[in-house]
């Protein structure tokens, strides 16, 4: 832990510039606050203990500090770098976030912290950098509330080898400054052909972060989907689904063939999905502790209110089409006809599905089962991104 500790300490990661904070808010993957309420709790929790264990200079911090900042909910900002929070820290004052408390120290020393338990747990690329990452991930669950639910980030065994295999290079150069050691690595990228492992695999993209991982001589560990799951299951945590669903579903890859592949159960689904793309670089998943059921949500019940989970689309035509197009982070189009776009209009987060499905039917004079089959399409579609989610009432 000690060369991770002094890396971060002389170089905050990811770089972030507070006074950015007066012009944008820098979204986070695992501080979609809706998404997060609805996946664990149906919605219907409010006032939430959050730790991110690791939090670098603070995406998510503040994101979701952000959205919560007029409840009475609490954000832990643990890292062992104070150079790090001192930036996470100067983002809130900018923003005049008060919900944040910070704590310089490693997520190994929860247990002895007296910190109390947590609703949601956030800890992103920090478990590959412990001696023992199931030992990491023991812990945080052990600071997980009962009906707790934990965002987790690891790396991924086929999409991260040729980081893994540059770092080997990197270690055969003679330099103990970290300093040097990064500029070797910035050097050493930039030296590749462009038909090198890292550059096709990666679409020619530098991830920030290669310099600060090439240049690590502390072992990162990676994952298979099958060894993620024994990791998961060995804390005694149940994966329940990883944040981008359709990267870990066979079907996206192989064009509606091989329908058996929906048969299989689904651990063994998502280490096909994996092998299918290999350009996964990063796990990315949401768990809970074995004994806490999630609330079933079903889209044809009734009583359910359907939410945008991050904010309403926007609607264009083009080529006599309507669009539907949802901006935030990541921008998402999907083509719907008359209904569906009626559906997706009257969305408000206070309707419940059979009030949703009722006034549509009235407005356009549809038959009742073809507005429920439209909004069964519309709402597969945008579940699988997690644009519209279902809270109980």
């Amino acid at each position: 832990m000690d060369i991770v500790r002094d890396i971060y300490v002389d170089h905050p990661f990811p770089r972030r510039d507070p006074e950015d904070e007066r012009k944008r808010l820098k979204e986070s993957a695992f501080g979609q606050i809706e998404l997060v309420k609805n996946l664990f709790w149906g919605g219907k929790k409010d006032k939430l203990r959050i730790l991110d264990a690791g939090c670098g200079t603070g995406d998510f911090v503040i994101y979701a500090a952000e959205q919560l900042k007029d409840t009475e909910s609490e954000i832990i900002a643990l890292d062992i770098s104070e150079s790090a929070l001192d930036i996470v820290k100067k983002r809130a004052e900018i923003r005049g976030l008060k919900n944040i408390k910070y704590v310089c120290d490693s997520l190994l020393n929860i247990p002895k912290l007296d910190l109390g338990k947590f609703d949601y747990i956030v800890c992103s690329s920090v478990l590959p950098h412990l001696d023992s990452p199931s030992e990491g991930l023991k812990i945080l669950r052990d600071a997980l509330a009962e009906d707790g639910g934990m965002g987790v980030q690891i790396y991924a065994k086929y999409g991260r080898y040729p980081i893994e295999i540059l770092q080997k290079v990197v270690r055969k150069l003679p330099e103990e400054d970290l300093n040097k050691k990064i500029r070797n690595a910035e050097e050493l990228a930039s030296c590749l052909p462009k038909n090198h492992w890292f550059n096709i695999l990666t679409q020619n993209a530098k991830y920030s972060e290669l310099k600060y991982d090439m240049a690590l001589n502390a072992y990162t560990s990676s994952y298979t989907v099958p060894q993620l799951y024994e990791l998961v299951n060995g804390a005694g945590l149940n994966l329940i689904r990883f944040l981008n669903k359709m990267e870990y579903d066979p079907s996206f890859y192989v064009r509606g063939k091989f329908p058996e592949f929906r048969e299989l159960p689904a651990p063994e689904q998502h280490e096909i999905a994996e092998l299918l793309n290999s350009r996964i670089v990063k796990h990315l998943f949401f768990c809970t502790k074995n004994s806490y059921k999630l609330p079933k949500m079903d889209p044809e019940d009734d009583l359910l209110i359907p939410t945008y989970a991050r904010g309403s689309p926007e609607f264009s035509e083009s080529n006599g089409k309507t669009l539907a197009t949802f901006k935030n982070l990541f921008k998402v189009s999907f083509e719907v006809n008359p209904v569906q776009a009626e559906i997706l209009r009257q969305i408000d987060g206070k309707k419940n599905t059979g009030e949703l499905l009722e006034s549509v039917t009235k407005k356009l004079t549809k038959p009742k089962e073809t507005v429920l089959d439209e909004w069964k399409v519309i709402f597969k579609h945008a579940d699988l991104v997690d644009l519209v989610v279902l809270n109980m009432p």
